[in-house]
């Protein structure tokens, strides 16, 4: 049975299709839908086949890749140097394969089909490590990203990028006004209206209001609150970054400030730690813009009164967040006062609170099996940790996460310039650090975010009307597949 998350993508697909006038822009507009679903984590179940639940933005994938071959297929020319980058990762993850099957049997791990809070609260044991069709579906996912990472890079440029920049801030307003007035219906009215909403056009997962200490907590058109967390992340860091690159409409501004309220009352502990990777990346964009000032280029108005609405906001709210007996505190010191007996994997001896203890347990058990297999790790997909960096250097080794980032790295340097690299690793590893997800390896955002990078002092008419030739023409090699 189509839900109907299932029926608006696929209308929502048609009319993209229907109104592209070449294929270039029909993969344009496919890849501007993908990273909006992604920014604002809409997994919504479109239809199950065979017990397996293929979501919404599974159907959007399918359909972009499907338009990037086109593009491969009419002689796009691509990155030589890319492609090297590409085929040594795909090698890194065969290697990691190969030790998944040369060690099966002998090493435990929870099994990506398991569950950690069944292991922590002893309703499941560990498995062999092996080699499962999670690995096989995580290898298809992380292909797909690469081809669509190849094509992109191609065909953007700084004006393309600020288009698809507009079009997914656009759809983060709606999420955001959704979720604000969600947030109005439990709190004041007490009622369940947006949550009946939610529950009947994308995620039937909740149907209630939850109390997470001192917040209800939110969810959106997202799954769960931690989730939620994340897409009004990802929605107030484009924002940041685009008031470096452009500066912002006021519509673009009220988005990415109540975004950023609304992730730190979400009722998801993540909430607090993504809002401490949200100040980081202010205080650089506030560094950058005083450095252009100095070169003679104005502040924007409407960047400072951004800048003093998220200052204050953080000086607020967090205190009061991680302060005193509230849910966030608690949960905090409940870790720091296992600390030991976590590391030492003495989890029986694990006292207070078990609210956040199955999280940090994955967190432990996949360190360790890093430390088994460093250099090429053990099989992508074999195990999903509540860590994104932990989960990836697990699966892919030191190697894998080398290749990636060299990946990366060239895509945003061929999009923001090269000294935007050094700022691109530093956001992975600020995110992938408090993601609670691996799927951050492939996750299509990266493909806006890295073309945020770029100084608005090196951004002009001029470099947006040669954007074609600025990139084919800088005597960068490429190859026609």
């Amino acid at each position: 049975m189509i839900t109907p998350s299932a029926a608006i993508t696929i209308v929502a697909l048609l009319v993209v299709f229907i109104r592209a006038k070449s294929s270039e822009r029909f993969f344009l507009a496919c890849l501007t839908v993908l990273i909006s679903l992604s920014v604002n984590a809409f997994t919504a179940t479109a239809f199950q086949i065979g017990g397996q639940e293929i979501n919404c933005d599974d159907i959007v994938l399918a359909v972009c890749f499907m338009s990037a071959l086109s593009l491969l297929v009419k002689g796009l020319l691509i990155s030589k140097k890319q492609i090297i980058f590409v085929a040594i990762l795909f090698g890194v993850i065969v290697l990691g394969f190969l030790s998944s099957v040369a060690f099966s049997g002998s090493i435990q791990i929870i099994l990506p089909d398991q569950s950690w809070d069944d292991f922590y609260y002893g309703y499941a044991i560990p498995g062999y490590l092996a080699l499962s069709p999670r690995c096989m579906l995580v290898f298809v996912r992380v292909a797909i990203f690469c081809v669509l990472l190849l094509v992109a890079q191609a065909v953007l440029n700084e004006s393309k990028i600020l288009e698809i920049a507009k079009a997914v801030l656009l759809f983060s307003t709606l999420h955001v006004l959704f979720s604000l007035f969600e947030l109005v219906d439990k709190t004041v009215i007490q009622s369940n209206i947006f949550v009946t909403i939610s529950q009947t056009l994308f995620n039937p997962v909740f149907s209630h209001s939850v109390i997470r200490g001192d917040f209800v907590a939110l969810w959106g058109i997202t799954r769960e609150p931690s989730h939620f967390a994340y897409a009004m992340f990802f929605t107030a860091l484009i924002c940041v970054l685009l008031s470096v690159t452009r500066g912002l409409n006021h519509r673009e501004l009220f988005t990415g400030v109540v975004a950023a309220i609304l992730m730190l009352v979400s009722g998801a502990f993540s909430g607090v730690a993504l809002a401490v990777g949200l100040l980081l990346f202010f205080a650089i964009a506030m560094a950058r813009r005083s450095r252009l000032r100095m070169l003679g280029n104005a502040i924007d108005a409407r960047f400072v009164l951004a800048a003093t609405g998220v200052i204050l906001l953080l000086i607020a709210v967090i205190p009061f967040a991680a302060g005193g007996e509230s849910y966030y505190a608690s949960k905090f010191s409940n870790v720091i006062n296992n600390i030991s007996d976590l590391v030492a994997r003495r989890y029986s001896s694990i006292q207070g609170s078990p609210d956040a203890m199955p999280r940090m347990i994955s967190i432990v058990e996949t360190t360790y099996l890093f430390l088994r297999f460093p250099l090429f790790g053990s099989g992508l997909g074999t195990v999903n940790p509540f860590s994104a960096l932990v989960g990836i250097i697990a699966t892919v080794g030191l190697f894998g996460l080398a290749a990636w980032l060299a990946i990366v790295a060239d895509y945003t340097k061929s999009l923001s310039g090269p000294k935007s690299v050094r700022l691109v690793i530093l956001l992975f590893l600020a995110i992938g650090a408090i993601n609670l997800d691996a799927s951050l390896m492939y996750n299509p955002v990266w493909l806006l975010l890295c073309g945020l990078l770029r100084n608005p002092c090196l951004i002009n008419k001029r470099n947006v009307r040669m954007g074609d030739e600025r990139r084919h023409g800088n005597g960068r090699r490429f190859v026609s597949l």
